[in-house]
């Protein structure tokens, strides 16, 4: 692969990174700490596979959720 290969491999991946990101952000302004109860909190987190403690606070609870 030639210098210019790399250098569109870097952008593609960069852009990639960036997309993902992007993602990222829109999720956790979708979900907000005061619309979701604490069991939905769970929910989602069991849904996503993120181990937690049933015993933590809501607020811990969501910080795993969008980590944080």
């Amino acid at each position: 692969m030639s210098l210019t290969g790399f250098q569109r491999r870097r952008r593609q991946l960069a852009k990639r990174k960036a997309l993902e990101e992007q993602k990222k952000q829109e999720e956790v302004k979708k979900l907000s700490i005061d619309d979701m109860t604490k069991e939905e909190i769970i929910k989602k987190l069991e849904e996503k596979g993120i181990e937690y403690n049933p015993r933590d606070k809501k607020e811990v609870l969501f910080n795993l959720l969008v980590g944080d």
